[in-house]
């Protein structure tokens, strides 16, 4: 994890942050939202709630439909 985000300026934007977290690993770990939380502490709410939302959505899928069959 690196503060940088490779953008012109130094200083990361949300989004990039937030993808960037969900694409490193399925379900995040505690020790992975640590890391992230040290290196932008400024996004530490966002990234809790973000974390909360990855894993309900692993364990608490939208409920499909039976009346909408493909």
């Amino acid at each position: 994890v690196s503060a940088r985000s490779g953008a012109i300026n130094d200083r990361p934007q949300l989004d990039d942050v937030l993808m960037q977290f969900a694409v490193e690993m399925s379900l995040p770990t505690r020790a992975h939202l640590y890391r992230y939380l040290e290196a932008f502490p400024q996004f530490r709410q966002e990234l809790i709630e973000f974390a909360v939302s990855l894993v309900e959505d692993q364990f608490h899928p939208e409920p499909v439909d039976p009346g909408q069959a493909d």
